[in-house]
């Protein structure tokens, strides 16, 4: 996890995590991108953030590419309208059960 608060995060932050070789655990996550509209891509990408939340908390970060679980570029993200990203995510789709 990033000590100290969200506030104070910048980009020599994360800058730091790629020259200190910050491995993804318990508490960080890096994502390269934001996950498409695929049932296979939302529903990791929420189980990451749950078990980021139902644990001891911590960073998921996106737009920091990464190989093995380590830092190694801060490509970042394009994100042309934030309201309906959100909207996505707090409104995702109904998962979809298959009988066995």
């Amino acid at each position: 996890m990033i000590p100290g608060r969200i506030d104070d995060i910048d980009v020599g932050s994360l800058r730091a995590l790629i020259a200190n070789g910050v491995r993804e655990g318990k508490t960080i996550e890096y994502k390269r991108a934001m996950p498409g509209g695929a049932e296979s891509e939302v529903v990791p990408f929420l189980a990451t953030v749950s078990s980021l939340a139902n644990t001891a908390g911590g960073d998921l970060l996106l737009g920091v590419e990464a190989t093995d679980g380590v830092p190694t570029a801060l490509p970042g993200i394009e994100i042309d309208n934030l309201d309906r990203e959100n909207l996505r995510f707090e409104h995702p789709m109904p998962v979809r059960r298959q009988n066995i």
